[in-house]
C-alpha cells in the first residue's frame, strides 16, 4: 500500500481499539464512545462493536472501518494481540497524524507488578499518551476529536445560534444534534419528514435548515422529496 488514506474516509468516523480482557480500560472505552455520541455529531465504533459472520468476515469489516476512520485510537494496555494487530493495518493505510497510541500506567495486579516495557520505538513520530488518571485521557484524545471538521464545524453553528437566538438557543442547538444524531444513526431522511422532525423541536425549521447547510453539516438532495443527509 502506498500509505495514503482511502478516498472513502469519513470525516466524522472514529475507530476505538483496546485490550477486552482488561475490564477497567474496556469500561472507560465504553463510556467515552457512549459520551462523544452523545454530545457530539460523531460516530465512533469499538472494535469488538464491528459486525461480522465469521472471523473472515470480522475481519474484512474491521479493516473496512479503521480505512473509513477520519481518526483511529488504540489502547495498547497489555499489548493484546489483537490490537496490535489493527494498529498495523492502520499503519499501513492511514496518515501518522490520524493515529493515537495510548497506554494505562496504572500498576495491575499486586503492588509490586512490574510495568509493561514499551516496546514501540520504530513508530516514535506517532501521538502516544501515557496516562494514570482516565480524565488525562479524556482531555488528551478530546482535543484530536474537536479537530475533526464536522465537530469544528457543530461548534461553529453553536455559537452562531447563541449569537442570534439568545432566548431559544438551547432548543436549536438540541434540536441540531438530535437530527445529526438521526442521521447519523438512521440514514438520509425525506425532506417533509426532515422539517417535521425540526418542527417537533420547537424551532424555525427553515432557519436551521439555512444553518445545517451553511455550516457544512448537513444538506438535501435535489427535489421536493429529496433526502436529507450527512456532509461527510
Amino acid at each position: 500500500m502506498n500509505g495514503q488514506p482511502p478516498s472513502s474516509i469519513s470525516a466524522n468516523t472514529i475507530f476505538l481499539a483496546c485490550n477486552f480482557d482488561n475490564k477497567r480500560v474496556k469500561r472507560h472505552f465504553d463510556r467515552i464512545k457512549q459520551k462523544w455520541e452523545q454530545t457530539l455529531p460523531v460516530r465512533v465504533y469499538l472494535s469488538d462493536q464491528v459486525k461480522g459472520g465469521g472471523a473472515r468476515d470480522l475481519w474484512n469489516d474491521i479493516t473496512h472501518t479503521i480505512e473509513e476512520a477520519n481518526l483511529a485510537i488504540f489502547d495498547v494496555t497489555s499489548f493484546r494481540p489483537n490490537v496490535i494487530l489493527e494498529l498495523g493495518f492502520s499503519l499501513a493505510h492511514k496518515k501518522a497524524s490520524q493515529i493515537i497510541i495510548c497506554r494505562d500506567l496504572t500498576p495491575s495486579g499486586k503492588k509490586s507488578a512490574r510495568q509493561e516495557t514499551w516496546l514501540l520505538s520504530d513508530i516514535a513520530n506517532l501521538y502516544r499518551i501515557e496516562y494514570n488518571k482516565f480524565d488525562d485521557l479524556d482531555a488528551k484524545l478530546l482535543q484530536h476529536v474537536e479537530g475533526m471538521e464536522p465537530v469544528r464545524n457543530f461548534f461553529s453553528l453553536m455559537a452562531a445560534i447563541e449569537r442570534k437566538n439568545t432566548l431559544s438557543a438551547k432548543s436549536y442547538i438540541g434540536g441540531a444534534l438530535a437530527v445529526l444524531r438521526e442521521l447519523r444513526d438512521n440514514g438520509p431522511i425525506r425532506r417533509p419528514e426532515f422539517r417535521s422532525r425540526l418542527k417537533n423541536h420547537g424551532v424555525d425549521a427553515k432557519k436551521l435548515e439555512d444553518l445545517l447547510k451553511r455550516f457544512k453539516l448537513a444538506k438535501p438532495d435535489p427535489g421536493k422529496n429529496g433526502r436529507w443527509k450527512l456532509i461527510d
